[in-house]
């Protein structure tokens, strides 16, 4: 996911009317959210990072019933390519 700017750029605002010593200055009424830029995620994406996060604590749990057996193996060769693949990412 990508999060962009695509706002337009605008000048800045010039104050036209300055308040007067009679009139109090409002206040924007405060909503309980922060300021500034926010992201949503949609109903489909949580749902996704759900699934994947339930097929990793299934593999997990293999894994663990594999090195509990005694039987668990790792395979030399594939973790050495992932480390040269991740150091040649930088």
């Amino acid at each position: 996911m990508k999060i962009t700017n695509d706002a337009p750029q605008t000048a800045p605002v010039q104050q036209v009317n300055q308040p007067t010593a009679t009139a109090p200055a409002r206040k924007k009424p405060h909503t309980g959210k922060p300021a500034g830029d926010t992201v949503e995620i949609s109903g489909q994406v949580d749902a996704e990072v759900q699934a994947r996060q339930a097929e990793q604590a299934q593999r997990v749990a293999a894994i663990k019933e594999q090195v509990k057996a005694g039987n668990y193996e790792v395979d030399s060769r594939k973790v050495a390519e992932k480390m040269l693949a991740r150091s040649n990412e930088k």
